[in-house]
């Protein structure tokens, strides 16, 4: 059997935007692993079926065809993200009979839709007769030629199904073991060895059903409705959406526009804000985030550990702010645990603020000593120019001769004279 199987599709009949398509070859065990490749006008989707075998290529006994149809109610969980067929022709089961969906589209597959197709698939494999195309349209009413199907036909939810299913399964296997026997040697070991083993994957099944029915379907809603409201700044929303979910099923990406919008409703000033926003990347330090939600979710010594952690000492000086609002309004606490509480917290936020002035201290007088320095080297400068003037001006005062203003009053004196004569000889 051919293990890679592409399939071409061409952009104008695809509504998947080009950066959503990688969401289709997202790992999943109920998806055939995917990898995909793009032309100018058409990408290639390549599906790696290694170890798996097509639904219709494989002749189940009857207490294996139950156990596939009872894995394939798990197939309701991808609804939440993509949609797609559970056509037998679109299934592949590896060897534990877990079914994996081979081709899907972004989407959403409701459970009113996938229980149709789920009572047509199970009506297909446990009566032949009829295709999965003549049970799913419009031939539902063929059930009714079958009594099991017939009840089937009557359920309108996933859980209901399955419960049915793993009950027809019990009675089958009750009954071949009370009416059949292997004839090889060692059966009856063999029997009461695979007999617990059965049970305790059957056991396990129901429970991941259950467990897939009740937490992880929910999560996943609760997820994509967090980062619409995130993309249309509805950052209460977001806060709202997620506050029953445990910081520890958050992934990272949902950390961070949690954490964000946590800052966005903070009691701090724009710049207060803004300067926490600077620090908040899609790829910080995951603790930073676990600090936000669990003050925005008023779990204080959760994110005083946290900003410990951080060893920065303005985070754990506002969660211990925050902390001793929370207390002072808190009227659960007798007012003698308040007291105690209130006076400790005090404490520690002055130790605190305390450290933060004297690391600005130290930083202010780092600053004037460059300055000082800056300031000597002016001053010296200045002293050196003076000098050098002072020291120029003599030179050039040892350098007149000394009877030179002798010489001056002498020339005036005859000037006068002359000027004497000529206007005696005038008159």
């Amino acid at each position: 059997m051919e293990e890679i199987i592409t399939v071409r599709i061409l952009n104008s009949n695809s509504d998947i935007p080009k950066d959503k398509r990688s969401y289709l070859t997202y790992a999943d065990r109920h998806l055939v692993p995917c990898s995909i490749t793009e032309d100018e006008d058409s990408f290639s989707l390549c599906f790696d079926t290694n170890g798996l075998i097509a639904l219709n290529e494989i002749k189940y006994s009857d207490l294996d065809s139950l156990l596939f149809l009872a894995n394939c109610s798990d197939l309701l969980e991808l609804g939440s993200r993509y949609t797609f067929s559970i056509h037998p022709d679109n299934i592949y089961v590896d060897r534990n009979r877990i079914p994996s969906i081979l081709n899907r589209d972004l989407g959403i597959v409701d459970e009113e839709s996938f229980v149709k197709q789920y009572k047509a698939l199970i009506s297909s494999v446990v009566n032949d007769k009829y295709s999965y195309e003549d049970y799913l349209n419009g031939g539902l009413d063929l059930m009714d030629k079958d009594k099991f199907l017939a009840q089937i036909k009557e359920m309108t939810d996933t859980a209901s199904i399955l419960s049915k299913l793993m009950e027809l399964y019990e009675e089958k296997k009750l009954y071949k073991e009370e009416h059949f026997e292997l004839v090889r040697k060692g059966s009856n070991k063999h029997t009461k060895i695979l007999l617990p083993i059965v049970s305790i994957l059957l056991l396990a099944s129901v429970v991941f059903s259950v467990y897939v029915m009740v937490f992880k379907i929910p999560l996943q809603e609760k997820l994509i409705n967090a980062n619409a409201a995130y993309l249309n700044n509805d950052y209460i929303g977001v806060e709202n959406i997620l506050l029953d979910v445990s910081i520890d099923k958050l992934p990272y990406s949902t950390k961070y526009i949690l954490a964000t919008s946590y800052i966005k409703s903070a009691d701090l000033s724009q710049e207060e804000k803004q300067n926490e926003l600077n620090l908040i990347t899609p790829r910080t330090d995951e603790v930073i985030f676990d600090y936000w939600i669990h003050i925005g979710r008023m779990e204080f010594e959760d994110a005083i550990d946290d900003a410990q952690r951080l060893n920065s000492d303005s985070h754990l000086y506002y969660a211990y702010l925050c902390y001793r609002d929370y207390v002072e309004t808190d009227r659960n606490l007798t007012g003698e645990e308040k007291t105690a509480l209130l006076s400790s917290l005090d404490e520690k936020i002055n130790s605190i603020a305390q450290q933060l002035r004297e690391e600005q201290n130290s930083e202010v007088i780092e600053t004037t000593a460059e300055t000082s320095e800056e300031s000597e080297a002016t001053i010296e400068e200045t002293v050196e120019s003076v000098e050098e003037t002072i020291s120029t001006e003599e030179n050039y005062e040892n350098a007149v001769p000394e009877n030179s203003e002798e010489s001056m009053i002498e020339e005036t004196e005859v000037s006068d004279e002359g000027l004497e004569d000529e206007v005696v000889a005038g008159n």
